[in-house]
């Protein structure tokens, strides 16, 4: 069986991506079992890890990480051991955010051997774009949104979601660079589904690999209209 982790930013087709994996009687793709918020939307949620509650979203990640990190460990042990017969690959989701306060991580998964499907979207603006809506609407899928929403979005907030698409995608880009990992660029995975999944397919060693989407993007045009745009694309050369 083939373990793997789908690394990912926000905002860079993960959900859509693991979800979608998980429809296959082959694969077994479960969420971020390491989110440390309880009230969190994760997919097998029966898979989340228990973290001892400490303060922030970031204080509680490092210091788990720091003071308990064989626990972390153990869970990651015992989640890949958990595989069914008949499945081919099992893996989860990882988000860089997750990696910034638990530098362990990616030198555990390594040493375990576990393939990497490291989602990238190139285009830094629409990153920040689509992560400035859905943090100030609650809306991340068409499926989530029932009405038009109009918001304006502050500069200052938008420049921070900005520096961090930057910082990630930078990171992401790199580290996909050192090691044998598979990349998918959000544009591919949109427009060309199904040779996106063919190559994840390929990758984790089940071939021949279709499944369909489960669910659609929120994009810029849907449901959510943005109405400082124009001063924003022009602020941020976009």
């Amino acid at each position: 069986m083939k373990e793997f982790v789908v690394l990912s930013g926000q905002r860079s087709g993960s959900t859509l991506v693991i979800r979608s994996l998980d429809t296959s009687p082959d694969i077994y793709c479960a969420g971020e079992i390491l989110h440390p918020l309880k009230k969190s939307k994760i997919h097998h949620i029966e898979w989340k890890h228990r973290y001892v509650k400490l303060g922030s979203y970031k204080a509680t990640i490092f210091l788990n990480g720091l003071l308990w990190r064989g626990r972390i460990k153990r869970h990651i042990d015992r989640f890949y051991r958990s595989r069914d017969a008949n499945e081919i690959a099992r893996g989860f989701k990882l988000m860089k955010s997750q990696l910034d306060y638990n530098a362990f991580l990616l030198p555990y998964l390594r040493a375990r051997g576990v393939s990497f499907i490291v989602l990238i979207r190139d285009n830094d603006f629409d990153t920040a774009l689509s992560w400035s809506k859905s943090q100030m609407t609650g809306l991340y899928h068409s499926s989530d949104a029932n009405q038009n929403q109009t918001i304006e979005i502050p500069f200052d907030f938008f420049q921070l979601q900005l520096d961090r698409a930057v910082k990630n995608r930078t990171f992401l880009e790199n580290f996909a660079a050192e090691q044998n990992s598979l990349i998918i660029n959000y544009t591919d995975l949109i427009e060309r589904w199904e040779e996106s999944i063919a190559s994840i397919g390929a990758h984790i060693g089940a071939k021949k690999l279709k499944v369909e989407k489960t669910l659609e993007k929120l994009v810029a045009s849907e449901r959510v209209r943005v109405t400082n745009l124009d001063e924003l694309c022009e602020r941020f050369d976009k």
